[in-house]
């Protein structure tokens, strides 16, 4: 598996949304107006770790979610957290087995408001040495387990149940209904 340093900022809400242009109407008096947004049930988590946790290293991804196992192993470099550390780089993997993978930099973000409450300006800034990865499984499994191993020791292990919240992307009466859930966890 590969990790490939991506140009662009990567936002992962607890819902995995695919958008398509365009909107379905009707003269009819009883339809309304329907973006043609689709969505699919996810679960997220969302681990936040620093440096002295993610290092450079073979790391092995393991989730059990309701007795379906799932393993995805990738090759983390130091060239590559060191481009994450200067908010260069962001990781994404797609795993066979399933599994989806965002490493990203944590940030901290403000927004500077004007006198008559309007957002004037939001930024954003790299956090150095801290890092987020969001682990994404199709479906809506209610209790999952996550463990992450570097160089086969374990760095994490924990495990969670779920809920899940319904997400209507195309309105409130509009299809489809998707639920998205997950847990953040915060290591040292």
């Amino acid at each position: 598996m590969k990790v490939s340093g991506v140009a662009l900022t990567v936002t992962l809400g607890l819902s995995a949304i695919a958008c398509h242009s365009g909107a379905v109407s009707s003269t009819d008096a009883s339809s309304r107006d329907c973006t043609l947004v689709g969505c699919q049930d996810m679960f997220t988590a969302a681990i936040s770790m620093s440096g002295s946790t993610l290092k450079a290293g073979i790391h092995t991804l393991e989730t059990d979610s309701d007795g379906t196992m799932r393993t995805c192993t990738v090759n983390i470099t130091q060239p590559f957290l060191d481009g994450m550390n200067s908010g260069t780089d962001v990781g994404a993997v797609s795993c066979d087995d399933g599994i989806r993978v965002y490493l990203t930099t944590e940030t901290t973000c403000t927004s500077t408001t004007s006198a008559d409450g309007g957002v004037t300006s939001t930024g954003c800034v790299p956090i150095p040495g801290r890092f987020i990865e969001r682990i994404s499984i199709a479906g809506l499994p209610t209790n999952v387990r996550v463990r992450q191993l570097l160089n086969g020791v374990a760095i994490f292990d924990e495990s969670q149940s779920v809920t899940y919240t319904a997400n209507r992307p195309n309105g409130p009466t509009c299809e489809p209904e998707c639920r998205a859930g997950g847990f953040e966890l915060t290591f040292p």
